[in-house]
């Protein structure tokens, strides 16, 4: 590969990330500092967006195309950074622009998960680099701290709060008082979720960023349609409230467990136990708590979303791209997809862990011995139990169960909906 000095970059969509990344190429360019790096081309819908994004960042509209081929077939353009979203028009392209020897910087994790394996066969057969910092959680540099910084751990667990729309609205909900519909709703006004929430809401996005970082520490390519996922549209104010009550936040987490054989890639509602570190994580941010056999724990904290903090994530692939092919270098292989094979992945019957449920029943005798027998035919153990709410013959209860396996658990559940004390299983949460 010839050495280099100076970079020309194609960015395919410019809204508010690409905004972003404007701006801190141009700083970096008043810097005068090495690698240079300059807009080649910007890809935009038509004429008349690249009209206005030419005027809000003040750029010379020579330098905006519509057509994709001014960027994947430009011999000028040395890498391209894909900004726009969606899967199978921008794997089309992406596909184009590596067969044309051209490296990609993105941030798009749902192209990654679901259509990954093509894109980075394609980049080792071309002997190019796939670069995605910002597809996972922002701002935080989780992909290079996997990648580099931690190469010589074996990485056994992964918890993160990866979505920042759901993590804004379980701390309103607890912190303000209100419902979930109505805080989703201040959420899609604010710009923090979709008019379509379900990406978000229902844990798809946290899925996708959840078989990302699975993928990088089982060493295999992670099956996203087997990533369980649950999302957020059921918890209530009882159950912020009683987690409270306990020493605990409810958290939507992106869960991976990668000490055996099989890797445990889950998604859902968790209580976390306040002295966590990433039980305090505030509104629209974003953590990730590490595990490995070297450095034991670590978590990583900060802007999960937002055009800087993604823009950030972004130019950091820009340069390291840049700053290897300055010195005439082939991609690092530390970057260069190694996956050959698929994880298998545990089923979520099979998994291990600790429930929370809230029922209500009738207050007599008997209840707690029926409970009891439950439990002993399945093999579980309530941890704690307490009941609240005596009217009557009317009570609330909140149990959490010690570890077990969710088949087993699931069984138990239905077998005590049956039960003439019980009325109803209000709510399960698993707990950390």
């Amino acid at each position: 590969m010839p050495k280099k000095e100076k970079f020309k970059i194609g960015i395919m969509g410019c809204g508010t990330v690409g905004s972003g990344l404007v701006k801190l190429l141009r700083k970096y360019s008043l810097r005068k500092q090495s690698p240079e790096i300059e807009i080649g081309k910007i890809l935009v819908r038509n004429e008349k967006r690249a009209v206005e994004i030419a005027s809000e960042l003040g750029l010379d509209q020579s330098l905006f195309c519509t057509l994709a081929t001014d960027i994947t077939e430009n011999p000028e353009i040395d890498f391209v950074v894909e900004l726009m979203g969606g899967v199978d028009h921008t794997k089309k392209l992406l596909l184009e622009a590596l067969e044309n020897g051209k490296s990609i910087v993105t941030a798009n994790k749902d192209l990654l998960a679901l259509e990954g394996k093509d894109l980075f066969e394609t980049a080792k057969k071309q002997q190019q680099t796939i670069m995605f910092e910002a597809a996972v959680a922002g701002g935080i540099p989780v992909i290079a701290t996997l990648k580099q910084s931690l190469k010589g751990n074996h990485v056994t667990q992964i918890l993160g709060i990866i979505n920042g729309t759901t993590n804004y609205i379980l701390d309103v909900m607890k912190n303000q008082n209100r419902d979930f519909e109505d805080v989703l709703k201040q959420a899609q006004e604010l710009g923090f979720a979709e008019a379509d929430p379900v990406n978000d809401v229902d844990g798809h996005d946290a899925a996708y960023k959840t078989a990302i970082l699975a993928s990088i520490i089982s060493g295999k390519r992670i099956d996203v349609n087997k990533v369980y996922r649950e999302g957020i549209r059921n918890i209530s104010q009882n159950d912020i409230r009683s987690a409270d009550k306990r020493g605990y936040e409810i958290k939507l987490l992106g869960v991976i467990n990668n000490d055996d054989d099989r890797v445990d890639a889950r998604v859902h509602p968790v209580f976390v136990s306040k002295s966590n570190p990433i039980a305090g994580v505030r509104l629209e941010n974003n953590a990730v708590l590490i595990k490995g056999d070297a450095v034991q724990e670590l978590t990583l904290i900060g802007k999960g979303a937002g055009s800087l903090p993604t823009a950030s994530s972004v130019f950091g692939d820009v340069l390291m791209l840049a700053s290897q092919m300055q010195l005439g270098e082939n991609p690092n292989p530390q970057y260069v997809c190694q996956h050959s094979d698929y994880a298998e992945i545990k089923p979520i019957d099979e998994v291990e862990n600790s429930f929370y449920i809230r029922v209500s029943m009738h207050d007599k005798v008997g209840v707690l011995k029926a409970f009891g027998e439950l439990t002993e035919k399945y093999g579980a153990n309530i941890k704690f139990i307490d009941q609240y709410d005596a009217s009557g013959d009317q009570a609330h209860a909140d149990l959490i169960f010690d570890p077990i396996k969710e088949k087993a658990f699931n069984s138990l559940i239905e077998e005590m909906k049956e039960l003439e004390s019980i009325k109803a299983i209000e709510s399960v949460v698993r707990v950390l």
